[in-house]
């Protein structure tokens, strides 16, 4: 089990996972060299050389686990671009707001590859491609992109609105009615409900008020 692999061993395996016909009996080099590149799963090295000899490495076999949950569906709907926008005092992030039913969410994004727990609280989680929602109650309570946006964090995006903060390394989306809070990181945008810690972040001034709309909530609270 913690032995290494060869690039070859690994396309063996690769290819009974794709093929069921393949699984009760040997697979030839040929075979399986054939089924794991023609299925996008295993590429070369270099243009000419799919290199089966040489072990498999760490980064390698990510990329693999990562190719053959694409290719199983198991990461449900892809959503590689992040589209944010903001109604009513809510944000929506590719079609998903807090507050919606886990039946929502599913018919958004699919099944979930993996569910667990939240670290913070434990609240349950489901795990998708890009996205992470956390659930309180049956109903989203956060909801994670995992991969940064630049205008958003460097607090360019307009809306609807909203109230905009800013310290070193993260900007704030602030709907003061609604205590809804967009939050972007070099890493990942999130939104939740935040009608406690954040008002208290403004009023002891360790947040920037960006744009008018701040600056007005920053004078409401202080």
């Amino acid at each position: 089990m913690n032995k290494p692999i060869s690039r070859l061993e690994l396309a063996r395996i690769v290819s009974r996972m794709i093929d069921p016909s393949l699984r009760s009996k040997p697979v030839d080099d040929k075979t399986a060299a054939d089924v794991s590149r023609k299925n996008g799963i295993l590429q070369g090295r270099t243009d000419t050389d799919l290199a089966l000899d040489p072990y498999l490495t760490r980064a390698e076999a990510a990329v693999i686990i990562d190719r053959l949950f694409e290719k199983n569906g198991s990461y449900g709907q892809r959503h590689d671009t992040l589209l944010v926008k903001a109604e009513n005092g809510k944000f929506i992030l590719n079609g998903l707001a807090v507050g919606q039913a886990a039946d929502e969410v599913h018919a958004l994004l699919g099944k979930p590859f993996a569910t667990g727990q939240d670290e913070a609280d434990g609240n349950p989680q489901e795990i998708y491609k890009n996205f992470v929602v956390t659930y309180y109650e049956g109903k989203a309570s956060r909801i994670t992109f995992k991969a940064a946006d630049d205008d958003l964090l460097k607090a360019k995006k307009d809306l609807s609105g909203a109230a905009v903060f800013r310290n070193a390394d993260t900007s704030f989306y602030y709907f003061p009615a609604s205590g809804e809070l967009l939050t972007a990181t070099d890493s990942t945008v999130y939104v939740r409900k935040d009608n406690k810690n954040f008002p208290s972040y403004v009023q002891g001034g360790e947040l920037k008020a960006v744009n008018e709309a701040a600056k007005a909530y920053q004078r409401q609270v202080q």
